[in-house]
């Protein structure tokens, strides 16, 4: 009585076909995660540098480069007066204003993205009849003001005073700002990145630094080499040497420079398995140049 099975030929070219279909598997496997891991990659340098001139233009778009809002105007770095709120004066006196606080909801003639502080400057708008035109001044103290501010006759307003003995009249729009400084720095785990630091009127002082993006390629003198590069036009597209006449700045670049962490291999970016390297400039044209 004979019996079916395999006998050890067929055995053998099974377990071959099988081998070279589990070879092809993992190979195909391998290019895939490859190629997933490479894009993520990509992405994460490319976000990172799309930070760079999000954050740069949202903190510049309201300076005055002709009223003095430049401090630092350098390859790696630029300091300004940005805006963080507007109010409309409701009370005054000699050295002191008073503004309506916020609101959450509602009319109001306030808005602020950072309360008003020690050290903070205010740009009143005012005009007579000899001219208009904006003064500027230096919060000395911040208090709680009386009520009577607009909207409502029961809000309480915020009495500002200033380092200045000026007195502005009431129904003023000012705009109040506060010095940020933004530039390339290397961290303690030796790499560089893009980072932010404000005013502390506790200290009378810059906070320290904080990353906002990166790791950037690191900075270098070499403009096409580094990782965070500042340049400066004035109104007619003519690029400003360092150091600048920041009076004259209407237009700025910013370029950041990162690579990624690890190689990547993915079919279409020319040369495999090596760190992928990538740029972004944005410019920025200042909302209040003239």
């Amino acid at each position: 009585m004979s019996r079916r099975g395999w006998s050890l030929h067929e055995m053998m070219i099974s377990l071959g076909v099988m081998a070279v279909a589990l070879g092809l598997a993992a190979h195909a496997s391998v290019v895939h995660l490859r190629f997933f891991r490479g894009a993520g990659e990509i992405v994460a340098v490319r976000s990172q540098l799309s930070v760079v001139g999000t954050v740069v233009a949202a903190i510049v778009w309201g300076v005055a480069p002709a009223g003095g809002d430049i401090l630092v105007a350098a390859d790696s770095a630029l300091e300004v007066r940005s805006a963080v709120g507007s109010a409309v004066v409701c009370g005054t006196g000699p050295g002191q204003v008073t503004i309506p606080a916020a609101e959450p909801r509602g009319n109001t003639l306030s808005g602020f993205e950072a309360m008003p502080d020690v050290g903070d400057f205010i740009h009143a708008f005012v005009g007579d009849s000899i001219g208009s035109g904006w003064i500027r001044a230096t919060v000395a103290s911040v208090a709680p003001g009386a009520g009577a501010c607009p909207p409502a006759a029961s809000v309480a307003g915020l009495t500002l005073t200033l380092a200045e003995p000026i007195e502005l009249p009431a129904g003023a729009v000012l705009r109040i700002s506060r010095s940020m400084r933004m530039s390339s720095y290397r961290a303690s785990d030796g790499m560089w990145y893009f980072g932010v630091r404000d005013w502390n009127a506790a200290t009378g002082r810059l906070n320290t630094i904080q990353p906002v993006a990166g790791p950037l390629e690191p900075y270098s003198a070499d403009a096409t080499r580094s990782g965070l590069l500042f340049r400066y036009f004035d109104a007619t597209g003519l690029e400003l040497p360092v150091p600048v006449d920041v009076g004259r700045v209407a237009t700025i670049q910013v370029t950041a420079r990162a690579r990624s962490r690890r190689p990547v291999s993915v079919a279409g970016l020319g040369r495999q398995g090596v760190a992928y390297v990538d740029s972004t400039t944005t410019t920025v044209s200042f909302r209040n140049a003239q």
